[in-house]
C-alpha cells in the first residue's frame, strides 16, 4: 500500500518550548524531538515523514510573528506541496489564526493539498500536555483529508479541525483553544476515529476561487493598516491624528455592536469617518467584536450613518481575517484603490473567510 508523504514545518511555539536559563519558556525542541515523543507506530504503516520534508523554519514565540513570517510560511508550503500529500505546521497559539488565515487566503487559487496548523497549550513532555494528542490527531486528520481530496488550510486543536480562514483563538488555557464563528468543524476526532463535519474545499473550489477573484494573488502583504477599538469617549482628535499620518492607508474600527459607532455629540465618529474617506482618500472598515457576529450597518441609525459617511462593513469575517485580507488586497493594486473597488474585493469570499458574501 502506498504511503502518504507528510511534510512538517516548525515555527516554534509552546509545543516546542522548554525552560531557558532565566526559567522562562523558550522554543527549543526540533521536529525530531516532537515526533519522538508521540505514538507513530499505529499510523506509520500509512504515512511517511521523511527528513527531506521537515523544515525548521523558525524557533519563535508566535507573538513575534508578523507578515514577513507569513510570507516565509507560504513560500515553504508552496515549495513543499509538490513533494507531499499533506503538510502539518507546528505553530504557537497567539497568532496561529493570523498565520493560518494568511496561508489560506494567499494560496486559495493554487493550493494542492491539505495543510493543518497545530500546537499546544502546554509544552510537549510536560505532564498533562495536550501536545502529544494534538500532533497524533492532526496526522490522522491530514490522512483523512488526503483520502477525501480535501484541499483546505485548517487549525487542529483538542478534537476539532477548523477552517483556518475563519478561525480565532478563544482561550489562553483551555485545550479547545480555537473556534470558527461561522462554520462547524471540518473534521472531528473521537473514539471512533476521524469523522467528516462540513464538506471541505476541493479542487473545483480552488479553480472557482481563481476565476472568481480575477486577480492572481501573490505572496505580498501591505503595511499601513491601523486597527482601533471604538470605546465610549474615544477622542476624534486621536483618530484623525492617526489617520493623517502618511504611513496610514486603512483604519479598521472594531465597533460596539453589529457595526454601530458613536454618532452624536462631541464624540461622534461619523464625522471623522467622512473626513478620513472623502478628504484624506483613505479606507475605513468596521468590524464586529462578537464571536459569531456579523457587521450589518443598516440595522441601527449609528451604523447606517457611518456607512453613509463611507465606512465599509467587514461582513461575517473575523477581526483576524479582516486584517490579513486588507493587507493582502492593498498589496495588489489590480483590485483598485477606490472605496467601491476595495469594498468589492474585501467582501468577495476568497476561501470561506466571509460566508455572508458570494
Amino acid at each position: 500500500m502506498k504511503k502518504f508523504q507528510i511534510g512538517i514545518i516548525s515555527c516554534g511555539g509552546t509545543i516546542s518550548m522548554e525552560k531557558g536559563r532565566n526559567g522562562a519558556l523558550e522554543p527549543k525542541k526540533t521536529i525530531g524531538d516532537i515526533l519522538r515523543a508521540i505514538n507513530l507506530k499505529e499510523i506509520s504503516s500509512r504515512i511517511q515523514i521523511s527528513s527531506e520534508n521537515r523544515v525548521e523554519l523558525f524557533k519563535l514565540d508566535s507573538t513575534n510573528l508578523n507578515q514577513s513570517h507569513w510570507r516565509q510560511i507560504i513560500n515553504c508550503v508552496e515549495k513543499m506541496q509538490d513533494s507531499c500529500d499533506g503538510i502539518l505546521i507546528f505553530h504557537g497559539t497567539d497568532t496561529m489564526a493570523y498565520s493560518a488565515t494568511a496561508v489560506g487566503l494567499t494560496i486559495c487559487q493554487k493550493l494542492k493539498i491539505p495543510v493543518v496548523f497545530t500546537g499546544a497549550q502546554k509544552p510537549i513532555g510536560e505532564v498533562g500536555s495536550d501536545a502529544t494528542s494534538n500532533v497524533e490527531r492532526s496526522l490522522m486528520v491530514v490522512e483523512k483529508a488526503i483520502e477525501n481530496k480535501v484541499i483546505e488550510v485548517m487549525i487542529f486543536f483538542d478534537n476539532l479541525a477548523l477552517r483556518g480562514v475563519n478561525s480565532r483563538k478563544r482561550s489562553e488555557s483551555e485545550f479547545n483553544a480555537f473556534e470558527t464563528p461561522n462554520y462547524s468543524p471540518l473534521f472531528v476526532v473521537d473514539g471512533m476515529g476521524v469523522r467528516i463535519g462540513i464538506v471541505g474545499r476541493k479542487h473545483e473550489d480552488i479553480v472557482r476561487s481563481k476565476n472568481k477573484i480575477g486577480v492572481n494573488l501573490r505572496n505580498e502583504f501591505s503595511n499601513g493598516i491601523i486597527p482601533l477599538s471604538i470605546v465610549p469617549g474615544l477622542e476624534l482628535e486621536a483618530l484623525i491624528a492617526i489617520a493623517e499620518r502618511d504611513f496610514c492607508q486603512v483604519v479598521i474600527l472594531n465597533s460596539l455592536g453589529v457595526g454601530n459607532v458613536p454618532s452624536e455629540g462631541k464624540y461622534s465618529i461619523v464625522s471623522a469617518i467622512d473626513r478620513i474617506v472623502h478628504k484624506m482618500k483613505k479606507i475605513v472598515i468596521v468590524t464586529s467584536p462578537f464571536v459569531g457576529g456579523s457587521v450589518n450597518m443598516k440595522v441601527y441609525l449609528p451604523g447606517k450613518l457611518a456607512m453613509e459617511a463611507g465606512a465599509i462593513d467587514a461582513g461575517s469575517m473575523t477581526a483576524e481575517a479582516t486584517l490579513v485580507k486588507t493587507r493582502l488586497i492593498l498589496a495588489h493594486p489590480e483590485f483598485g484603490r477606490s472605496v467601491d473597488s476595495f469594498r468589492k474585493a474585501l467582501l468577495l469570499n476568497f476561501a470561506g473567510e466571509n460566508p455572508s458574501s458570494p
